[in-house]
C-alpha cells in the first residue's frame, strides 16, 4: 500500500513511478553540502555507483552533476573531444541526432552511422566506418528511448578496441543503465552517461557519468581548455574524488534531497544481486511482448536482439494515431509516451516498463496497463484484439474488471525471489524455526532464567531470613528497599545497557550481565547486613536490567517475522520458568539454617553456563550489518534460513541495509573533522540518533507504546504479586506460604507457554485487549475477597500480624482471584511489553529499547517501594481496587494507540507507524493479509 496521492500509473520511458522511500527521502530536511552528514552520504552514493556500472578500477571516476541526461553530452563533447576532431555517431533514433547537434555546438565534426528505423548498424559496418577515418571517440546509445531498440555494447566495444584502439568507447545509457547490464570494466567502456529518474527509479535533476581512467588521461592531455566551465572535469573532478573519499569540497552547490533520493534508490537497486533485477525486466519484457504480439500490434524494433527490456515502442493499428489511444489510457488510469522519432511520432506510442513498476509485484502496474491498453484500443474501433481473454485467476468473479487479473504468468524469477503474499515480511518464508535458531534463542533465553529466578527468589528471601542473618529482623522498609534495590540499578543499567548495545553488540552486554548476575549472587551469599543485601541486590539489577533489555533484542533480530513473537516470548517463559525454579528451591531450602542463602548464590550457575555457551554464538545480523561486517551478517542468515537460504539471506540483508540508510546518510561523520578523536564521533552520533527518536514521527509514536506497555505491566501491581507473595500467604494465615506462592509461579510458567503458542496466530493488539479485562477480574474478585475477609485494618504493621494471621476461606478466594489476575497477565501484557524492539527501525532501536524498558524498571522500582506501605495504609481493599483501575485506563490507552504487529518483519515496522499510530492500517492489513505496509 503507497503513501503517495492516488494518480495515473506513469509508464512512459522516464520519469518512471517512484518507490515511496525514495520519495520520502526526497523530503529530508535541509543540509549544508559540505556538512558532515551529507558528505557522507554523497560518498556512499558514488561507491554504490561502482558496483551498479561494475567498475572496481580506482582509474575509474563517478560523476553525480544537478542536470539533466543531456548534460552528460556537454561533458563528453567539452572534455573528451576538441574542436576539429572527428567523432562516429552511430545512430539507433531520435537520440543520437541530437548528441550528434550537441558535438557540432563545440565544433566537433560528428558522423552519423545510421540503421533503418528499429534497427541498429550492424558490426561490419562499424569497423569499416573506423577503418575509413580515424574517430577520437564513438557513441553508441545503448537503448534509444525513442524507438525501444537495444544496441550490443559488448560486442561494439570489443570491436573498437580491436580496429581503431585509440577510439573512445562512449556509452549513452540514459534509458538503460539499472534495467540493462553494463560491466564497465569488463567491456572495455571509457564513459557511460545516464539521468536518474529512469530505470535508477530517482526523481529528475541528477545527470550520473562514470569515466575510465583512459578518458580522464584524455582529458588532462587535451591542447586546449575545455570548451565549457560548468560541464568541465577539470572542475568537477577534484570535487568527486573529495566526495567520494568523504572530504567536503566545494565547486557548486549539489542538491543533497536528490543526492539522497539517489542514496536511497541505489540502495535498493544493490539489495539484491544485480543479475537477479536484470533478469526480472527481461522476463516482465518478453511477456508485455507477447501480450502486444497477441494483440495484433508490432513493435519498432522487430528483431528479438534489438528489442530493450525496460521499454516498448508500439506501432498503433493501421489509420490510428497516438492522440486517438492516449487519452483513453488515460482515463483508466494509465499514462504511455506518444511517439517520438520525427519520422513517424504520430503512428506509435511507448510503453515504459522498468524500475519499481516491474520489481514490486505488489504493485501491478504492468498488468494494469496491458489491460487498458487493449480496451484503450477498442474503444478506439480497433477490432482485431476483441476475441483476446485476459488470462483471469479461476476464482475471480466474472464481473470483477480485467485489470485486477494477472494477464500472464509472473516471471519465474520474480515468483523464486519475492514474496508477493501481503504485508507478511519476505522474510517470514520458514514455517517452522530452526536448530540453529532454537539454539540461540535458548542460550539467549537463559538470562530470563536468571532474571526471573532473581525476581522470584526475594519472595522467598525475605520470608526465610532469621532475626540475626542480617543483624536484625526486617523491617517494612527493609523489605521494600531490599526488593526495589534491584528495580532502582536495572533502571539505571536499561539506557546504558541500550547505548553499549549499540556500540560494542547484543551479545557483549548479555556476557556482562552474565559477570554481573555472578558478582551480585555471590555477593548476597556472603553478605552479613542488610546494607551487604541491597548492594548485592543491586548489581543484580544492572545484570537483570541489561539482560532485560538485549536478549528480546538478541531473539527479534535473529528470528524471522513469522515466529518473532513466539521465540521472543520463549525468553518470557524461561523468566517464569525461573520462578517457579526460584520457589522450589525456596520451598526446599527455607527450613534449612540459613537456605536463603544458598538460595541467593545458586543463582550464579546459569550465569556462569551461559557465558560459556554465548562465546560459541554469533552477533544479530543486523548489528553486524550497521558494524560493517557485511560477510558475517551473511554466514548467519544462511543457518537462519535453510530453504533457499541463498535468495532469502541478500533479501533480508537488503531489508537490513535499506532500513539502516537514513541513519547513515544524516549522521555519519568524517573522520577528518576531529582527528583521533572517536568518543566525540560517537556522541555526535548518538545525539542524532536521540533526535532521530524523539523528533522523527514513527520512532517517537513507537517509543511512546513501548514505554506504554511496560509501564502499564508493572504499574497493573503483577511484580508486586511475585516479590511479596509469601509475605502476603503468610498474612493469610497459610502454613506453607512458599509453597502456596509456587501456585503463582506455575500459573504464569503455564499461561506464558500458552502464550507462546498462540501470539503469532492469534496477534499481539487482539490478545492483549482480551486479556486486560482477565486481569481486571482477578484484581476486583481480589480486592472483594479482601473486603469479606476484614483483615487487617488501615495503618496497621502488617509484617507484625504474620505469626498471628489464622486462614479464612476467604483466604482462598484471594488465591484465586491472583491466579486468575495471574493468568491473565502471562498470557497478554507479561509478553506483550517485551515485543517492544519490533517497535523501533534498527537506527533507534537499542537506544527506544532501553528507554522503555528502563520504563519497565523505574515503574517496577516504585511498585516494589510502595507494596506494602499501600497495603498498611490504603488496605488491601483500596491497593488492588487502584491495579484494576489502572488496568482499565491501560485497556483504553491500548485499544487507542497499539497496532497489530503480527507477522511484520522489522525492517516494515516504520511504514506502520510513518504517520499515525497505525491501528486502522494494521486491522486492514489483518481483515485483507495481501495488503502491503509502504
Amino acid at each position: 500500500m503507497s503513501n503517495q496521492a492516488e494518480h495515473p500509473t506513469l509508464l512512459i520511458p522516464g520519469p518512471v513511478e517512484f518507490d515511496d522511500e525514495v520519495l520520502q527521502a526526497m523530503s529530508h530536511y535541509s543540509q549544508s553540502h559540505v556538512g558532515a552528514p551529507f558528505v557522507g552520504t554523497f560518498g556512499e552514493t558514488l561507491t554504490m555507483l561502482r558496483q551498479l556500472l561494475r567498475t572496481s578500477k580506482p582509474q575509474s571516476q563517478p560523476f553525480v552533476v544537478s542536470g539533466s541526461g543531456t548534460l552528460g553530452w556537454d561533458f563528453v563533447a567539452a572534455n573528451l573531444v576538441e574542436r576539429g576532431d572527428n567523432v562516429l555517431v552511430l545512430h539507433t533514433g531520435y537520440f543520437a541526432d541530437s548528441f550528434a547537434d550537441c558535438f557540432e555546438t563545440y565544433g566537433v565534426n560528428a558522423t552519423q552511422l545510421k540503421a533503418p528505423i528499429g534497427d541498429r548498424p550492424q558490426l561490419p559496418e562499424v569497423e569499416k566506418a573506423l577503418k575509413e577515418r580515424n574517430y577520437k571517440l564513438i557513441t553508441v546509445t545503448h537503448v534509444d528511448t525513442s524507438t525501444g531498440v537495444l544496441s550490443e555494447v559488448k560486442a561494439l566495444s570489443e570491436l573498437v578496441h580491436s580496429v581503431s584502439p585509440e577510439t573512445l568507447v562512449v556509452v549513452d545509457g540514459v534509458c538503460s543503465v539499472g534495467s540493462e547490464d553494463i560491466q564497465f570494466d569488463e567491456w572495455g567502456i571509457d564513459a557511460v552517461l545516464t539521468a536518474s529518474q529512469k530505470a535508477i527509479g530517482c526523481p529528475a535533476g541528477l545527470c550520473i557519468m562514470m569515466y575510465s581512467g583512459r578518458a580522464i588521461e584524455r582529458f588532462k592531455n587535451r591542447t586546449t581548455l575545455p570548451s565549457s566551465y560548468f560541464a568541465s572535469i577539470k572542475n568537477w573532478l577534484p570535487i568527486m574524488q573529495n566526495y567520494e573519499a568523504k572530504k567536503a569540497s566545494y565547486f557548486a552547490t549539489p542538491s543533497p534531497q536528490l543526492i539522497h533520493a539517489l542514496h536511497t534508490s541505489l540502495t535498493q537497486i544493490l539489495a539484491r544481486p544485480l543479475a537477479e533485477r536484470f533478469s526480472i525486466h527481461r522476463e516482465t519484457s518478453q511477456r508485455i511482448k507477447s501480450t502486444i504480439s497477441s494483440y495484433g500490434l508490432t513493435q519498432l524494433a522487430t528483431k528479438p536482439e534489438n528489442q530493450a527490456n525496460g521499454m516498448t515502442a508500439i506501432y498503433l493499428p493501421e489509420g490510428m494515431k497516438a492522440p486517438e489511444v492516449l487519452p483513453n489510457l488515460l482515463k483508466r488510469g494509465v499514462i504511455f509516451a506518444g511517439g517520438l522519432h520525427k519520422e513517424i511520432a504520430t503512428k506509435y506510442i511507448r510503453f515504459g516498463h522498468m524500475g519499481v513498476s516491474v520489481v514490486d509485484p505488489a504493485r501491478k502496474d504492468v498488468d494494469r496497463a496491458l489491460a487498458a491498453l487493449k480496451e484503450g484500443l477498442e474503444e478506439a474501433g480497433y477490432q482485431s484484439c476483441s476475441s483476446w481473454n485476459l488470462h483471469k485467476d479461476s476464482n475471480m468473479s466474472g464481473d470483477e474488471s480485467a485489470a485486477e487479473a494477472p494477464l500472464m504468468q509472473e516471471p519465474e524469477s520474480l515468483r523464486n525471489s519475492i514474496d508477493d503474499n501481503s504485508l507478511i515480511s519476505e522474510e517470514g518464508q520458514p514455517t517452522s524455526p530452526n536448530a540453529f535458531i532454537w539454539a540461540l534463542s535458548i542460550a539467549a533465553g537463559i538470562s530470563g532464567i536468571l532474571f526471573g529466578y532473581d525476581t522470584g527468589v526475594i519472595s522467598s528471601t525475605l520470608v526465610s531470613i532469621g532475626p540475626a542473618d542480617l543483624s536484625h529482623p526486617l523491617s517494612t522498609l527493609d523489605k521494600s528497599l531490599i526488593t526495589s534495590s534491584t528495580s532502582l540499578f536495572a533502571l539505571i543499567a536499561s539506557p546504558l545497557a541500550g547505548i553499549l548495545a549499540d556500540r560494542r553488540g547484543r551479545k557483549y552486554v548479555v556476557l556482562v550481565a552474565d559477570v554481573l548476575f555472578v558478582v551480585g549472587a555471590v555477593w548476597q551469599a556472603l553478605t552479613g547486613s542488610v546494607t551487604g543485601l541491597v548492594v548485592g541486590r543491586s548489581i543484580i539489577g544492572l545484570a537483570v536490567g541489561g539482560a532485560s533489555l538485549v536478549v528480546p533484542l538478541y531473539i527479534s533480530e535473529l528470528s524471522p517475522s513469522a515466529f518473532r513473537g513466539m521465540l521472543v516470548t520463549l525468553s518470557i517463559l524461561f523468566v517464569t520458568g525461573g520462578q517457579v525454579v526460584a520457589y522450589v528451591l525456596g520451598y526446599v531450602l527455607a527450613p534449612r539454617y540459613q537456605g536463603w542463602r544458598w538460595m541467593v548464590g545458586l543463582g550464579a550457575i546459569p550465569a556462569v553456563f551461559q557465558f560459556c555457551l554465548l562465546l560459541m554464538l554469533p552477533e544479530t545480523p543486523r548489528w553486524l550489518v550497521k558494524a560493517g561486517h557485511e560477510s558475517a551478517a551473511r554466514a548467519v542468515l544462511m543457518k537462519v534460513y535453510v530453504s533457499n537460504r541463498n535468495t532469502i539471506a541478500e533479501r533480508v540483508l537488503r531489508d537490513i541495509k535499506r532500513e539502516i540508510t537514513e541513519e547513515e546518510s544524516s549522521c555519519k561523520l568524517i573522520h577528518t573533522t576531529v582527528p583521533g578523536d572517536d568518543s566525540w564521533l560517537w556522541s555526535m552520533g548518538f545525539q542524532h540518533r536521540m533526535t532521530e527518536l524523539l523528533y522523527v514521527g514513527g520512532n517517537r509514536r513507537g517509543l511512546i507504546i513501548a514505554c506504554f506497555l511496560q509501564g502499564l505491566q508493572q504499574l497493573c501491581g503483577f511484580n508486586s504479586i511475585m516479590y511479596f507473595s509469601a509475605t502476603i500467604f503468610s498474612l493469610l494465615g497459610f502454613t506453607s506460604p512458599i509453597l502456596t506462592s509456587l501456585s503463582v509461579a506455575a500459573t504464569n510458567f503455564v499461561c506464558t507457554l500458552i502464550a507462546l503458542l498462540i501470539i503469532d496466530r492469534v496477534g499481539r493488539r487482539a490478545i492483549l485487549l482480551q486479556s486486560i479485562p482477565v486481569m481486571m477480574a482477578g484484581l476486583v474478585l481480589c480486592s472483594v475477597s479482601y473486603h469479606f475477609l476484614g483483615f487487617p485494618a488501615k495503618n496497621v504493621n502488617m509484617l507484625e500480624q504474620i505469626h498471628s494471621a489464622t486462614y479464612s476461606p476467604w483466604a482462598t478466594f484471594i488465591v484465586v482471584s491472583l491466579l486468575i489476575f495471574v493468568c491473565g497477565y502471562a498470557i497478554g501484557l507479561g509478553n506483550i511489553a517485551w515485543q517492544q524492539s519490533e517497535l523501533f527501525p534498527l537506527s533507534v532501536r537499542s537506544l527506544g529499547s532501553g528507554f522503555a524498558t528502563a520504563t519497565n524498571w523505574g515503574c517496577n522500582f516504585l511498585v516494589g517501594l510502595t507494596f506494602l506501605p499501600m497495603m498498611e495504609y490504603l488496605t488491601p481493599v483500596w491497593t488492588f481496587s487502584l491495579y484494576a483501575l489502572v488496568c482499565f485506563v491501560g485497556w483504553l490507552l491500548a485499544w487507542k494507540i497499539y497496532p497489530e504487529t503480527k507477522g511484520l518483519g522489522l525492517e516494515e515496522m516504520r511504514g506502520l507507524l510513518k504517520n499515525d499510530w497505525g491501528v486502522k492500517k494494521s486491522l486492514d492489513r489483518s481483515a485483507s493479509p495481501r495488503l502491503r505496509v509502504a
